[in-house]
């Protein structure tokens, strides 16, 4: 356990150590967040979504699939740009915010079908959990669980290998599943980070509360908050790139060994062990993503 709880936290010193050299990737996931945010505004100000509505109308969910599809595209698009920076600093090579909008840019459309696909899963989601009341609620839960780690590696599958949307798709879930098994523990680490960095805020903000003044206290457990979100949310798409690199090219990001990689996921004993390893190898191997080209 020890172990296995070291070799998770020296990946995310990995993440961080990118992270570091370019802090300016935080401003993807806080223009995400902003614009999510203020998307969701918009649509419920002009009464396009009722986002509090038990069972929407054809009209709600005609209005929450654009809402859907815009935030989708904003998320897509701006992690797609720390994909694209940190496969190229896993490799060594500098690349900037610039460079990496240039590689998004040239798969524009495939990141509008994306994002149009996310969000038909979306509303699917929402129609079953709005039809099936507390049995709608579980299976959404699960059919999300399921979807995004089939989707794990969707944004840089479409980036760097030449296929579609759908294929990009089943690329995804078959190298999740060939190569990585059950237990990838990328959003387990980072999600276990952000709580421990997260009691420390909210300790402070209370203290300001109290001693100083409520609105500070709320201000700096907001401010606190959203910040550890943004740096989850660019860590989790370092990560990922890092996963990724790794299964399709067998390339290990400095300071770490193929070992520590293997030790992330083992396949099951038994009878589902006994087909992972027979279909082990069932991804061809890849050579690691080329830079793109920019001007």
């Amino acid at each position: 356990m020890a172990g296995s709880i070291s070799r998770s936290f020296r990946l995310l010193g990995v993440s961080w150590n990118l992270l570091g050299k370019d802090p300016k990737l935080l401003f993807m996931p806080l223009t995400s967040l902003v614009l999510g945010c203020v998307a969701a505004w918009g649509f419920w100000a002009v009464g396009i979504v009722d986002f509090g509505s038990e069972r929407s109308s054809l009209m709600n969910l005609i209005g929450l699939y654009g809402f859907y599809a815009v935030t989708a595209f904003v998320g897509i698009c701006c992690n797609a740009v720390v994909v694209a920076v940190a496969m190229e600093r896993l490799a060594g090579r500098p690349a900037t915010l610039a460079d990496g909008w240039q590689v998004v840019q040239g798969h524009m459309g495939a990141v509008v079908r994306w994002a149009l696909v996310s969000a038909t899963v979306g509303i699917a989601m929402r129609i079953i959990q709005e039809r099936l009341g507390l049995v709608g609620a579980i299976a959404t839960w699960i059919g999300n669980l399921a979807w995004s780690l089939a989707t794990f590696f969707v944004v840089p599958v479409l980036l760097f290998e030449p296929v579609d949307v759908r294929g990009a798709i089943r690329r995804s879930a078959r190298v999740f599943k060939d190569r990585w098994g059950e237990q990838v523990t990328a959003e387990l680490t980072i999600g276990a980070g952000l709580i421990v960095l997260l009691l420390p805020v909210m300790v402070v903000g209370m203290v300001l509360f109290v001693a100083v003044s409520p609105v500070l206290g709320v201000a700096c457990i907001v401010i606190g908050f959203v910040a550890l979100i943004v740096a989850s949310a660019t860590l989790e798409q370092i990560f990922g790139a890092a996963l990724y690199r790794y299964a399709v090219s067998g390339a290990v990001p400095e300071g770490l060994t193929a070992a520590d990689f293997e030790s992330i996921v083992k396949p099951r004993s038994g009878a589902f062990g006994r087909r992972g390893r027979a279909k082990q190898g069932a991804v061809p191997p890849v050579p690691p993503p080329a830079r793109p080209d920019v001007s």
